[in-house]
Order: structure tokens, then sequence, then C-alpha cells
């Protein structure tokens, strides 16, 4: 059984070629915001791991991240932030905030993947 990510990214081309490269090895739902994602999975969508941009429209993904690690139902919930931003201060911010991972754009594919199945080994 594959295990489902949610991925949380804005801009459409990035939305699409994650959703291609990862649904090759995991479930992948998709949302362009996290107030998009926070409804999914208020309406029960239960991913293993999320995928967030860090710079999203409205609630930015740092912000969302804090919020659902002071959420019992998904403080569980890994959390990798994907962004563009080399600044040391925003992966310490994440760190801090509960993030599990911090992964660089441009990123390599594969990479991406292992770090993904670090957190959550793929079901067999």
């Amino acid at each position: 059984m594959e295990s489902n990510i949610l991925l949380v990214e804005d801009n459409e081309m990035m939305r699409t070629f994650l959703g291609r490269i990862l649904s090759a090895e995991f479930r992948v739902f998709t949302a362009e915001t996290a107030e998009e994602a926070q409804i999914r999975m208020e309406a029960g969508l239960q991913p293993d791991v999320i995928i967030m941009d860090l710079k999203l429209p409205g609630l930015s993904g740092l912000e969302w991240l804090s919020q659902l690690k002071s959420t019992p139902n998904f403080a569980h919930i890994p959390c990798i932030v994907l962004s563009a931003s080399e600044s040391v201060e925003d992966r310490i911010k994440c760190l801090e905030a509960g993030a599990a991972d911090f992964v660089l754009k441009p990123f390599h594919p594969r990479e991406l993947s292992l770090r993904i199945a670090r957190q959550v080994p793929i079901h067999v």
C-alpha cells in the first residue's frame, strides 16, 4: 500500500511536476493553499507526509506548520518544507516550528523521494 502525500504548492507548474514524479512511489493529493489543505484534512484526508512550500498565498507555510504542530490530530504528521529560500533563518524557523526536513529548490527528484521515504517508509 502506498503512503499518502499531501503536496501544498501554489505554483501550478511545480505542483504538476511534483505530482508526476512523486506519484510513481506515493499516492499524491494536492492543494494550492494551506487553507485548502487544512479543509481537506478536516474532511478526512489523512496524509502520511505533508510537503509544503514555504511561501504560500494567505497562510504561509511556516504559519501553517506552526498551526499543524499545535493541533493534536495533525501534530504527528511529518512535514517537509520545500522552498527556494536559501535563508538559514528560514530553515531554522521551520525546523524549530516542527518541520521534519527542509529541501531547497531546485532539488533532485530522487533526493526528495528518499527524504519523504525516510519520514514514512513505503508500504509494501
